[in-house]
């Protein structure tokens, strides 16, 4: 299990080790457990909030899966494809995210993903 931050692009990896737990012992608003996409744009946001944050991984290295994905993600109708004019539309969009995901996601969170998508990207 280790721990890591960011200082000036580059990532400090700090391993943990057996202590006491007395001798040091540090307060976050947010602790953030995994450093894959969800993750870290959790982390991104509650810093942009203004809390203080700490993100544990239990790997030595960050990204988790999303490392593996090639940090690809889909989600139709946002601002870039929409500003190069490609056609899109919310019907289709619907249509194939119920037919990749099928009943295994309830349809109030594939519309909320549809709905909010498009708005964490421009986050």
């Amino acid at each position: 299990m280790g721990c890591f931050s960011f200082k000036s692009g580059h990532i400090r990896n700090a391993p943990v080790v057996d202590s006491n737990p007395q001798d040091e012992i540090h307060e976050y608003d947010v602790v953030v457990v995994g450093s894959g996409a969800a993750g870290m744009t959790a982390a991104l946001t509650a810093k942009k909030r203004g809390l203080s944050v700490v993100v544990v991984e239990k790997s030595e290295y960050f990204g988790g899966s999303t490392a593996r994905s090639g940090g690809g993600i889909w989600v139709p109708n946002n601002s870039v494809i929409l500003r190069a004019g490609v056609p899109d539309s919310p019907e289709q969009a619907a249509t194939y995210l119920s037919h990749v995901v099928g009943t295994d996601v309830p349809l109030e969170r594939q519309q909320a993903y549809l709905e909010h998508g498009p708005q964490m990207l421009d986050f």
